[in-house]
């Protein structure tokens, strides 16, 4: 997602390229102050998030402490360089997951940006007789989009819309995150052991029960053990579950050899001859 800011202006793109090796020439016709790093995923790391903070410490020279709103990805953040965020007055806010489609500014206009995008395809392929669009015309549509969707008055809509700016604590109700308490409920009461039954034993939601005995003795707290104990049963039912799975793998190879055989009368595996000795004739 590009960067914007509550002063209503926005910062040049980091544009991630999927590929090993640099391209030269690739920004000819980006937007000015724009950079490019290349990755094998396109996908933001951990060591181009540390080149994006530069980027953007370059690129707005904060005399004051700054907040950078982001969202609650893990590849967003590098712990290691906290001490440079701090030294630089910036201050890093994670979003909470499954509310960024309300809270983060950036998402809340990246379908217009999109649109603007495709309608820029679009009219390269008819002013320049069915161009298609490549790495070196990309950044130059790009550019025209944010041209087109980050006005001044668009920006400050855009804030206004999820009251980061001007600040409104009550302006979006509090049921709206409940998405985001998800991950975070934890049933961590003593529940009686129930016996396991064949029936059960490939069951993920099969209850977990915490010994009461072993809550008293241990110095971790209910929580901790209930994460402890849960992650090992997770293990066994992975093991079960691989087990199940390379069954059904054997299960699959066998039912397609039979169908081999009947596409291809007269020919069969040892196998099948021995299974079935009166299905097929020699």
């Amino acid at each position: 997602c590009p960067t914007i800011l509550a002063a209503r202006t926005y910062i040049p793109s980091l544009i991630i390229f999927k590929r090993k090796c640099t391209i030269p020439g690739l920004l000819n016709s980006a937007l000015v102050s724009s950079v490019m790093e290349f990755t094998n995923t396109a996908y933001m790391k951990k060591c181009l998030f540390q080149k994006y903070i530069e980027h953007f410490i370059h690129s707005i020279l904060p005399t004051y402490s700054v907040l950078l709103i982001l969202d609650s990805y893990k590849s967003h953040i590098n712990y290691a360089y906290i001490n440079f965020y701090f030294n630089n007055n910036i201050f890093l806010y994670a979003l909470l997951s499954h509310t960024t489609h309300i809270l983060q500014p950036a998402k809340l206009s990246f379908a217009q940006l999109k649109k603007a995008y495709n309608k820029g395809c679009e009219q390269l392929c008819l002013d320049n007789n069915s161009e298609l669009v490549t790495k070196y015309t990309f950044t130059k549509i790009l550019g025209l989009a944010y041209i087109k969707i980050y006005t001044s008055m668009s920006i400050y809509n855009i804030f206004k819309t999820t009251k980061i700016w001007l600040f409104n604590l009550n302006a979006i109700s509090l049921d709206c995150l409940n998405p985001s308490l998800t991950t975070e409920q934890f049933n961590i009461s003593p529940i009686q052991p129930t016996p396991a039954s064949s029936s059960s034993q490939f069951s993920s939601t099969q209850s977990l029960s915490i010994p009461t005995s072993l809550l008293q003795s241990s110095n971790l707290n209910p929580s901790s053990n209930f994460i402890i104990n849960k992650k090992k049963t997770l293990k066994i039912e992975v093991k079960l579950f691989n087990i199940r799975v390379n069954q059904l793998e054997a299960k699959l190879k066998a039912m397609k050899d039979e169908l081999e055989t009947l596409k291809n009368s007269g020919i069969c595996s040892l196998y099948l001859a021995l299974k079935y000795p009166f299905s097929y004739t020699f």
